[in-house]
């Protein structure tokens, strides 16, 4: 049985940039639901790091992603 969850974590538009991201992932709790709202990738310096990141949340069960996964996975090959 799946855990209910009533606290969320939102983050929005990373756009590449993998430092932004972990600095902000420090002030998440581990627990509340993880929401990435925007553009994960399509500037920024490190677009392969914020697609591995959030990919391996997805792995970790930390992170539901619908229909953004298999974006990353063709990305990542």
């Amino acid at each position: 049985m799946r855990k209910m969850i009533s606290n969320y974590f939102v983050i929005g538009d990373v756009h590449g940039k993998a430092g932004m991201l972990e600095s902000i992932l420090q002030y998440w709790n581990g627990e509340d639901q993880l929401i990435f709202l925007g553009d994960l990738i399509d500037r920024g310096e490190n677009g392969r790091a914020v697609l591995e990141r959030v990919k391996g949340l997805v792995e970790q069960k930390k992170l539901f992603a619908y229909r953004a996964i298999m974006n990353i996975c063709f990305w990542l090959g």
